[in-house]
């Protein structure tokens, strides 16, 4: 008889969001490309059921490739305010599936309220993975880094107060979510993680959890892509995702105006979009205006074009003030372009300072400033960066051992939790 396992995501998976008719790119890949080691794998014991609350027009059920998908609609915005109702919806998808175990990708979302129900904890073997933790990210410090008043003013409006969907909601809105987090966490009996971070982040959550190291999946393109000193655009700097204060954006832009003078064909490209939230998507846009035509926004990028964009860069910056294990980086690595990241969080976990990649504290811009300089002056190190990262790298995110780790994981869930 098989072991029927059941995903609850935070993203559709491109699967689900090509069903929806819309184009996934970003956050859901990686969790793709783990169903498709999962399947890969010949593990005909597992059956896998993937569930995900999303905006949608009506719930929906589909299979694909032998995966059961469930979509539960929620409204575009404001999902928070119906939580209980789409909790429901969950419990009534389980009863349906009738899993062994659920699977929880995350303590970002409500899901992780399924572990305070006692029908589902007491008949059904339950694992959290740790992902972006939300109790540090919503530290002032961490969110918002070390803003001057003025900046805090710029970055905010009456509208933003009045409509609820500004920087400070979602800082308020995050600290609630750290309250749920702390809340639900105590009636977890495992997690899953993968960085020293993480699992002391969980042992304080709940003491009393076990924990398993599980590595994380990266998408095939950039096992495909190499990068080369030869071949790159020479003082090309990339980074992604800067819509929110917390991944540390002024600080890059500020490094790089340090360097101008000494290197004035410098440029940044970011991989991605800035925010969804408009003034402080407005803020981003005069902030990068003092570097003139010296940044390009790609906007939202396939798997495909951000390891292109890899390849042809010099550097990869990870300028964060917070993160747990970030894909970006993980990416950057494998495709062996040499990286530099604030040693923040797990990043630690991931890179060795002076062989795997270079690391400076967050928000200072005059050492980032300089591990960028010593980058584009020293072609032997930059090799041996990119060079070591990969050859880790490579081992690190082996789809075949991910998979051996997450079945190995799930197979002690049941016979210790005697479900």
């Amino acid at each position: 008889m098989s072991t029927k396992v059941m995903w609850f995501i935070n993203v559709p998976t491109p699967v689900m969001g090509q069903h929806l008719g819309r184009k996934i790119r970003g956050s859901g890949g990686w969790l793709g490309a783990l169903l498709d080691v999962a399947g890969r794998s010949k593990q005909d014991d597992l059956e896998f059921c993937v569930c995900c609350a999303c905006a949608a027009p009506c719930d929906e059920n589909f299979e694909s490739d032998g995966i059961h998908y469930r979509i539960i609609s929620q409204p575009r915005y404001f999902p928070e305010l119906l939580e209980k109702r789409l909790l429901t919806k969950c419990l009534a998808a389980i009863r349906e599936y009738q899993p062994d175990i659920i699977h929880i990708h995350g303590t970002e979302r409500f899901y992780c309220r399924l572990a305070e129900i006692s029908e589902v904890r007491e008949r059904i073997a339950l694992a959290v993975s740790l992902q972006g933790i939300i109790t540090p990210c919503a530290y002032w410090e961490n969110y918002y880094g070390t803003p001057s008043w003025r900046t805090l003013w710029q970055i905010h409006s009456c509208s933003d107060f009045l409509s609820g969907r500004g920087l400070w909601h979602g800082w308020r809105q995050l600290i609630r979510n750290a309250r749920r987090e702390q809340q639900c966490c105590n009636s977890v009996p495992w997690f899953f993680g993968r960085t020293d971070w993480d699992r002391a982040w969980g042992r304080r959550l709940n003491p009393a959890a076990g924990y398993f190291r599980v590595g994380e999946v990266l998408r095939d393109e950039f096992f495909q892509t190499k990068w080369e000193i030869g071949k790159c655009h020479r003082h090309q700097v990339v980074f992604t995702n800067a819509g929110h204060p917390r991944r540390g954006t002024e600080c890059l832009l500020e490094a790089v105006e340090l360097l101008q003078q000494d290197f004035p064909d410098i440029r940044i490209v970011l991989a991605g979009n800035l925010s969804p939230r408009k003034i402080y998507n407005r803020y981003l846009h005069r902030r990068m205006q003092r570097l003139g035509n010296l940044i390009e926004l790609k906007g939202l990028c396939s798997a495909t074009e951000v390891a292109s964009l890899l390849k042809e860069s010099h550097v990869f910056v990870l300028s964060s003030l917070i993160e747990n294990s970030p894909n970006s980086l993980c990416e950057a690595q494998v495709v062996g372009i040499p990286v530099i990241a604030a040693d923040v969080g797990g990043v630690a976990s991931l890179i060795e300072a002076g062989h795997t990649g270079l690391l400076f504290p967050k928000n200072d811009a005059t050492l980032l400033a300089e591990r960028i300089r010593s980058i584009f002056m020293d072609d032997a190190l930059a090799e041996k960066l990119g060079r070591e990262a990969q050859l880790i790298a490579l081992k690190r995110h082996a789809p075949i051992q991910i998979a051996t780790e997450l079945f190995h994981a799930y197979q002690n869930i049941m016979n210790l939790s005697g479900k």
